[in-house]
């Protein structure tokens, strides 16, 4: 009966108190590596999830993470960080981080992560530093730079960003036959009308 169990498990996962037991099997050096990554994957997306729900005016059926659960996760991540066993567990404590960072230090709900960082990344233990030169990256992944007036970059790397340079349009495949794209020919038969273009 996997739908059963998986019911329980849903049940069981917005009690209070189980992201702090699931921190601790995290951490657990005794506890199977392929539990403690299981746990960090239901724990990344138990976070993604719910962390920015608040409690206090979340609808009644609405899953969220308590504040006493909160403190355990700001209280923990880092150092969990530091101590991940494998690149797949501390893949899924960053990407948990940079949730929580999203949420809480906006809202100065985490003064001291900051600090925190800061301190891993003059450790002399490299594991430290490293944890360190993730959080630092889970930060500035949380807050995306946008410049007023600007959009982003497109995805398609530096070739892409060339073809759409001259024209007004979002459309990538209008945007490519664009007669002001340098890499068209000038006589290329799909070229769209000069509207789209500046």
């Amino acid at each position: 009966m996997p739908v059963a169990a998986e019911l329980d498990i849903l049940k069981v996962g917005n009690e209070p108190g189980m992201i702090g037991g699931l921190l601790q099997i995290i951490g657990g050096d005794s506890i199977d590596i392929s539990t403690r990554q299981s746990c960090s994957v239901w724990l990344k997306n138990r976070v993604h999830g719910t962390y920015s729900i608040d409690p206090a005016t979340r609808r009644p059926n609405q899953p969220s993470i308590t504040e006493p659960d909160r403190e355990a996760l700001r209280a923990n991540i880092l150092p969990l960080l530091a101590a991940s066993p494998s690149r797949s567990i501390t893949v899924q404590l960053a990407n948990s981080l940079k949730d929580i960072v999203a949420h809480d230090l906006p809202n100065a709900r985490w003064p001291g992560l900051i600090d925190a960082i800061k301190q891993l990344l003059v450790s002399g233990d490299i594991r430290h530093v490293q944890a360190g030169c993730v959080a630092s990256l889970e930060v500035v992944r949380a807050f995306p730079i946008q410049t007023k007036g600007r959009r982003p970059a497109p995805v398609g790397g530096p070739a892409v960003s060339n073809s759409r340079r001259n024209c007004d349009t979002d459309d990538a495949d209008t945007a490519f036959r664009c007669p002001g794209n340098p890499r068209n020919a000038p006589s290329h038969p799909q070229n769209i009308p000069d509207e789209h273009c500046r």
